[in-house]
């Protein structure tokens, strides 16, 4: 997260995630500063994220969040695993 390549080259080896303690971020829910904070989302978009939402009165699946605004194809492709709607 942030790192300089060079960083997380060295590091790579030594890094473990355990899949299933990763905890999934409700966009429902999350504040834009907990959106905000998320290395893939961001501060340009978080706003956005929070605009649609209520614009849609709460997202219904994580496939609306192609619509938010500065969303590309490649952060909703990183971020989509990470987030969910319940």
């Amino acid at each position: 997260y942030k790192f300089p390549d060079t960083t997380f080259a060295m590091l790579k080896e030594k890094l473990r995630i355990n899949p299933a303690a990763v905890r999934k971020l409700n966009i429902n829910t999350a504040t834009e500063a907990q959106l905000a904070a998320h290395p893939y989302i961001g501060e340009k978009v978080a706003p956005n994220i929070i605009l649609l939402r209520d614009g849609f009165k709460g997202f219904s699946s994580i496939e609306q969040l192609r619509q938010v605004p500065l969303m590309t194809a490649e952060t909703f492709r990183k971020i989509a695993p990470y987030c969910t709607v319940q």
